[in-house]
């Protein structure tokens, strides 16, 4: 028989040889990859010369050539050991050799249904039962999570083709939950099938999830896993308080439900001088003892088995009392404040400012607003809400208020309660600020309360602070220590709108608004 000597080499190929020939495994057949695989290959004889090298840069891998070379009758029939690489596209072994005619040709065998999961492919989704995972905090619970198994599959095809059977998949579970018998340490995938049981521990994966993905193991170690699926995990606290919404007289038992297991409990009040607790660490329930009239927050805090610590609050109305907010404004300054027995503020002079107070209790009937004292502008009054407005005296620091009287009934019986609002005039100077609008620079003038210009003693400080529109937020603040006649504010950073300047010089106070149009 003539002496042959065989290369073989692997590249990506589009295109399947004309000529006669076979190979086993078939090219037809789910192959493998990441091992060696012995081919027989069978192919008409006669007409070879020779078998020449090539050097190709190709996959897949020859790992030994062609022995075991036998000849039966016009065909030659030889093995080698070839080996797929870890991607999912087809893969063609080529087999080049020289004809007796001094011409070259090629055997080529092609196996598109390579076993890979490096390119993600819809045959290779997992869905699993459930979606996600709810699982109670300091409750060890117990989940099936099952789904099909999913095959493997080569994109590239027209259409994609689906083939075999995935049977090997990893879980990645947080710290401490387990895998059937396996326990997670939340860094080491787990394997296992697509059937399984997991159990969660008592306090960890709020927040995270359970990853699933194939594995490649049942071809060989080490290759490619399939893109993963994740489970949300959610381990939510559902507390609650129930009792008494309006504490009129007397204690009264209140409940916290939903408490999970080996949780403490410790509670408290945001004001025991209305309505106190006795013993804040009785557990679960609580009694809450009125001391005077007001609104108080009754707060649980909840020490949860892994140490976590939450809260739940729980508002109560302690006898007749009425309780809600109130928006001011004026020229100068506007907001919002909570209702109480004295609500004063400070307001330039002659200037007018404007109440609207609200009542939020839901549970009183047929209030009526009355004035007890003081005079007031423009007011009126429309059942749980008043619209009234005050003007600051002209003296400095001189204070001009109303007291008005609610009459309601409440859960206790009827009530009266009374509200005093208050204006203070500022301090005896006035200021203004230019350009009004301004792209950044401000001068802000001072003067005496007869217009002239404002002299200041050489000790003297003036402090400007720049308030955001809703005199919430100071957003600049500059500091002077010698008398000027204006005095420059740097405003170049701000956003463009309206702003609120305050000067404050010892005692005395003024405002005055800003408009910024860069």
């Amino acid at each position: 028989m003539k002496k042959l000597s065989l290369l073989f080499f692997l590249f990506l190929s589009f295109q399947f040889s004309a000529y006669t020939q076979s190979i086993t495994p078939s090219i037809t057949d789910e192959v493998c990859v990441g091992n060696n695989i012995t081919f027989s290959v069978t192919i008409g004889a006669n007409s070879i010369q020779s078998v020449q090298p090539a050097a190709l840069n190709v996959n897949p891998v020859v790992v030994q050539q062609p022995f075991n070379l036998s000849a039966n009758g016009a065909n030659i029939t030889f093995n080698f050991i070839g080996r797929f690489t870890d991607n999912n596209n087809k893969q063609t072994f080529k087999i080049v050799y020289t004809n007796n005619a001094g011409q070259q040709a090629t055997f080529d065998f092609t196996f598109p249904k390579i076993k890979s999961l490096l390119l993600a492919t819809s045959f290779s989704q997992i869905n699993p039962t459930p979606s996600s995972i709810t699982a109670q905090l300091c409750q060890i619970e117990n989940f099936n999570i099952s789904f099909a198994n999913v095959s493997y599959g080569n994109p590239f095809e027209t259409p994609p083709i689906g083939y075999g059977t995935v049977a090997n998949y990893e879980y990645l579970l947080p710290n401490g939950w387990k895998l059937g018998t396996q326990t997670s340490n939340g860094t080491t995938w787990l394997n296992s099938s697509n059937n399984v049981i997991i159990t969660s521990d008592a306090g960890t994966g709020d927040g995270s999830g359970i990853r699933i993905r194939p594995s490649n193991i049942g071809c060989a170690p080490g290759l490619q896993p399939g893109r993963e699926v994740i489970l949300p995990i959610s381990r939510p606290v559902n507390l609650t308080i129930s009792g008494l919404k309006t504490l009129c007289t007397g204690s009264s038992t209140y409940t916290l439900t939903g408490l999970p297991a080996n949780s403490t409990v410790s509670w408290s009040t945001n004001n025991p001088n209305t309505a106190s607790v006795p013993n804040g660490n009785s557990g679960s329930t609580v009694e809450l003892t009125k001391v005077s009239d007001g609104v108080i927050i009754l707060t649980a805090t909840v020490t949860l088995c892994n140490n976590q610590v939450i809260t739940k609050d729980y508002q109560v109305a302690v006898g007749s009392f009425a309780f809600g907010t109130y928006y001011y404004s004026s020229n100068s300054s506007s907001g919002q404040s909570y209702i109480g027995p004295n609500n004063n503020h400070l307001v330039p002079k002659n200037q007018y400012m404007s109440f609207n107070p609200s009542i939020a209790n839901t549970d009183i009937t047929n209030p009526v607003w009355s004035i007890i004292g003081g005079t007031v502008v423009g007011y009126s009054s429309n059942g749980q809400s008043l619209s009234f407005s005050i003007q600051a005296p002209n003296t400095s620091y001189a204070t001009r208020s109303t007291t008005f009287n609610l009459n309601a009934n409440g859960p206790c019986g009827n009530f009266n309660q009374g509200f005093t609002y208050s204006v203070t005039a500022n301090g005896a100077f006035r200021i203004s600020a230019t350009p009004n609008p301004s792209k950044g620079d401000v001068y802000v003038n001072l003067q005496n309360e007869t217009k002239e210009e404002l002299l200041l003693e050489n000790n003297q400080t003036v402090i400007m602070n720049v308030y955001s529109n809703d005199y919430a937020t100071i957003v600049k603040e500059f500091k002077f220590n010698s008398p000027q006649k204006n005095y420059h504010l740097t405003l170049q950073g701000l956003n463009n709108g309206l702003y609120i300047i305050e000067v404050i010089i010892g005692k005395d106070k003024q405002t005055t608004k800003i408009f910024i149009d860069k």
